[in-house]
């Protein structure tokens, strides 16, 4: 199960054009997916950044959005500053609880938009559970 539908509704509440997922646990709500990747949930498209190891899980698991593969010669940031254009992003919400500094100076250099913290919209939509989330836990 996914959550893209809970963030999209929250994006115009925090004035963003969409938001970037690279936390574990935030891409794990995001797309119901456990691997290693990045999810990009935007008014327009929904995606899930990963590598060739998680590739063919992330596609039979995941739905509502495509599964884009990165690697050495298509950075994550290379294929990010792509959708960025093509999407039209102007402002993009990011988990600033956990990017480290380094991480955000080369998320800035490489993304031609507006970073805008943005943790407490996941913070919030995931300390709410749903019937399924309920039902995983008992």
């Amino acid at each position: 199960m996914n959550h893209f539908k809970p963030i999209l509704d929250q994006l115009d509440q925090y004035e963003l054009d969409a938001m970037l997922i690279t936390s574990q646990p935030g891409a794990f709500y995001a797309t119901g997916f456990q691997g290693e990747g990045a999810a990009l949930v935007s008014k327009t498209a929904c995606r899930y950044y990963t590598d060739s190891r998680y590739l063919e899980a992330a596609n039979r698991t995941i739905t509502g959005a495509d599964v884009v593969l990165f690697s050495l010669k298509s950075p994550c940031k290379e294929l990010l500053a792509q959708a960025v254009k093509e999407l039209g992003i102007k402002r993009l919400g990011f988990e600033e609880d956990y990017q480290t500094v380094s991480q955000h100076k080369s998320y800035q250099d490489a993304l031609s938009c507006t970073l805008v913290p943005a943790q407490k919209l996941l913070s919030t939509l995931r300390a709410s559970k749903d019937e399924e989330e309920i039902a995983r836990m008992t």
